[in-house]
């Protein structure tokens, strides 16, 4: 499902999707094609939502986001691994 036609099934709402296609640049993503999981009025429920999805299935690529938005953007953090001396 394209993003667009998510923020037309869902307008005012926060919901929880799987990226489907998405392109990369300058360490932002824009994320095309969606798969639909939930959709909430509140983000609260939403952000609860997401997080125990990505508890379940870390690997797979999930957003959680408002369909005021026009686009679907996303930025990149990068985790160097490294953690202080406790």
């Amino acid at each position: 499902m394209l993003w667009s036609e998510v923020r037309k099934s869902y307008p005012n709402m926060w919901v929880v999707v799987e990226a489907l296609k998405s392109d990369e640049q300058a360490n932002e993503k824009t994320i095309k094609e969606v798969a639909l999981l939930n959709a909430f009025t509140d983000s609260e429920q939403a952000y609860r939502n997401y997080t125990k999805i990505h508890k379940l299935q870390p690997q797979k690529d999930y957003v959680f986001a408002s369909t005021v938005n026009e686009t679907l953007k996303v930025k990149m953090l990068y985790w160097a691994g490294v953690r202080g001396k406790r």
